[in-house]
């Protein structure tokens, strides 16, 4: 039995108790993340441990209004293939789980969806599922990267922050939200060397995209120095994100016409 059994997380709950939850909740919470290297010191588990603890303490704090479904461990990370550990799924596979799951869960009534993403690598072919399933017009999915929502916590450190890999955000939100994926005693700074070509730096709204492999920006896996990691910085992030997000999946949960137009008359 967990040490903590959440009413609204599926893997915890009995079908039974799944269909007596979904005559109130309206929304499924998908928390999707990655197994990559994230530097010497942060668990290759680190975006999903964070995306699915982050879910949970949202399904918890909109009961009964969503229920979070089993995390999707493996998300779209080749960049980061030649650092062992490392798993990627290819864009294809990654949206078809999404769909297939989708699928499934809306089976049993559920039509708006709201994935919670722990890697930026994830965040175009989630786009690509909002989109297919737009076309389908039955479901509404949304997407958000949840560090996002926390941004403001940052305050002047923001502007340092437009590219971090096992930063100092991320190692403190680690160890708000799974303090288990932090080896404290190897925080080192990211050896980043800059990048390759003019006019891709991220920090730059005006920008050329490039897919880089990640060894060809830094040879030890991190880009940030952790050293400034602040676990009441995490945990700053974390309630400033649910606050958030928690307003957004109350009113998503609201019925709301699809569409404006008018119904074709029929021929």
């Amino acid at each position: 039995m967990p040490a903590k059994v959440r009413r609204c997380y599926m893997p915890e709950m009995t079908w039974p108790e799944i269909a007596g939850a979904l005559r109130d909740a309206r929304v499924v919470l998908l928390p999707v993340g990655a197994q990559e290297q994230h530097g010497p010191y942060l668990c290759t588990a680190c975006d999903v441990a964070r995306a699915l603890e982050f879910t949970r303490r949202l399904g918890d704090r909109v009961y009964p209004l969503a229920l979070v479904a089993p995390a999707l461990p493996f998300g779209v990370s080749p960049h980061h293939l030649n650092f062992p550990g490392t798993i990627s799924l290819q864009p294809e596979t990654f949206a078809r789980v999404l769909l297939d799951l989708v699928d499934s869960l809306a089976r049993h009534g559920i039509r708006k969806f709201l994935a919670l993403n722990g890697h930026g690598g994830n965040d175009p072919t989630l786009g690509t599922v909002a989109h297919t399933l737009l076309r389908r017009g039955d479901i509404e999915f949304a997407y958000a990267s949840f560090k996002a929502f926390g941004s403001h916590a940052l305050g002047d450190q923001a502007a340092a922050t437009a590219i971090q890999h096992a930063g100092a955000w991320e190692v403190s939100m680690a160890l708000e939200l799974a303090p288990w994926l932090v080896r404290s005693e190897a925080l080192t700074p990211g050896d980043f060397g800059g990048y390759p070509y003019a006019h891709t730096a991220y920090e730059s709204s005006r920008r050329v995209t490039v897919a880089y492999a990640w060894d060809a920006l830094t040879g030890n896996g991190a880009i940030g120095d952790p050293r400034g990691t602040d676990e009441a910085l995490g945990r700053a992030m974390v309630e400033e994100a649910l606050a958030d997000l928690a307003e957004f999946v109350r009113d998503f949960a609201k019925d709301r016409p699809r569409s404006r137009l008018a119904p074709a008359e029929e021929v």
